[in-house]
């Protein structure tokens, strides 16, 4: 089953795990049974971004989520357990080439500063599914 927002896979049973995209929000005590849960995210916007990044260019982030166990935006942990600092993801400079084309987009005009900061490797993993 394919989510009718972004096309992604809908995970869960319905018995003993509620059913909902595999980019969406699913609260721990939601009633297996309930409403199935959905991703905000644009399907026009996943599929723009899909076509500019080109098979490279999913190919690279492709390689970076199997690096770093399933996460696009990699977290630094330099000096983590030496010095106490705190692991902070890196945004890279193909983040911000993103983040800025994103912008470019029609459909992204309204989007907040923290929509942009927070969702875009959301539309970076939906949109580097080969179709």
């Amino acid at each position: 089953m394919k989510c009718p927002n972004c096309g992604g896979t809908m995970l869960g049973d319905g018995f003993r795990t509620p059913i909902h995209c595999e980019f969406a929000y699913c609260p721990i005590d939601a009633e297996p049974d309930g409403k199935a849960f959905y991703c905000g995210l644009d399907k026009e916007v996943v599929e723009s971004l899909h076509n500019w990044l080109g098979s490279s260019g999913r190919r690279f982030f492709r390689t970076l989520a199997k690096l770093y166990k399933g996460d696009v935006i990699p977290v630094l942990k330099l000096n983590y357990a030496r010095k106490h600092v705190p692991a902070h993801s890196v945004h890279l400079r193909e983040g911000m080439q993103i983040r800025n084309y994103l912008r470019s987009l029609p459909n992204t005009k309204g989007w907040s500063f923290d929509q942009f900061e927070n969702d875009y490797h959301l539309y970076i993993k939906a949109a580097m599914k080969e179709k």
